[in-house]
């Protein structure tokens, strides 16, 4: 018999989804105290499905409630923004590719080595998103030097 390079990394896939699945667990049920001493109560738990490096992961997560603030902290923790659907590294791994390659081949090439499908839209989003950052940030930065400047 053969080594099955395929159903080892399925094996090891598995695994990730399953450590990832824990620390999101466990850091869940960390917070809870925390969020309960600062008045807040628990309203449900939905469900997310977030695309990462290391695989598509679904995922449930608490929702807090405080007066009009409805926060999920494992979101915040893993710095996933509201309707978003891909992790800020994965954005950022797309945006890196494309600056290199087309988009479509770009699509192809994490199909190929992430095991992800994803759109050309999905590419541009990225684009657009990490170019808004650096933006944002040299403009930051400028005024930040400006006013070091002036003082």
């Amino acid at each position: 018999m053969r080594f099955d390079e395929n159903t080892f990394v399925a094996e090891r896939n598995r695994q990730c989804e399953l450590t990832f699945l824990k620390q999101v667990a466990a850091y869940d049920k960390q917070v809870a105290s925390m969020m309960h001493v600062n008045g807040y109560r628990r309203i449900d738990a939905p469900e997310r499905t977030v695309f990462f490096t290391f695989g598509e992961m679904t995922f449930s997560r608490n929702r807090w409630c405080k007066g009009k603030q409805t926060p999920y902290p494992v979101d915040e923790w893993l710095g996933l923004k509201k309707y978003m659907r891909y992790s800020l590294e994965l954005l950022f791994q797309l945006a890196k590719l494309a600056s290199k390659m087309s988009y479509r081949e770009v699509c192809r090439s994490v199909r190929d080595t992430y095991h992800l499908s994803i759109t050309k839209d999905t590419v541009l989003k990225a684009v657009k998103m990490v170019e808004n950052l650096f933006l944002n940030e040299s403009v930051i930065a400028s005024l930040l030097k400006k006013n070091h400047q002036g003082n």
